[in-house]
């Protein structure tokens, strides 16, 4: 029996721990993940600067139409704003096109400007565009 049990206690220390094969599978799969896992990291952080500069953008489109609509004499607020701004302090290469557009007039029956704020820049793939009716009171 002490012969039986020799075999027996060789073959179990021969069979500890992992062969090589086991090993190159466990990390090919390690691998498999952590490229997953980069390629998720690496999008979600362009998605997350993408989505801050459109925040950017909007709130500087924002600020101009509360400027806008807060701006008097009524009858000059296309000469006061309209116009193209770049190299704006705090927000780099954004560009903020501001245009108003008059329908009717002082004699009409309707009069009322449109104001329209279009901010763009190389790194949003469209401008943000925020639009507003002021009427003449």
């Amino acid at each position: 029996m002490r012969t039986v049990d020799k075999q027996r206690a060789r073959r179990m220390s021969s069979r500890s721990g992992m062969t090589l094969v086991e090993i190159i599978v466990a990390v090919v799969i390690l691998t498999g993940a952590l490229l997953g896992m980069a390629a998720f990291i690496a999008n979600f952080a362009r998605t997350a600067n993408s989505v801050r500069e459109q925040e950017r953008a909007g709130q500087l489109a924002v600020e101009r139409l509360e400027e806008v609509k807060g701006g008097t004499p009524y009858d000059s607020l296309g000469a006061r704003y309209s116009r193209v701004e770049t190299g704006l302090p705090g927000f780099g290469s954004l560009t903020r096109t501001t245009t108003l557009t008059r329908i009717g007039g002082p004699t009409a029956k309707l009069d009322y400007t449109i104001v329209t704020v279009d901010v763009a820049s190389p790194r949003l793939k469209k401008p943000v565009r925020k639009t507003t009716v002021i009427s003449h009171f």
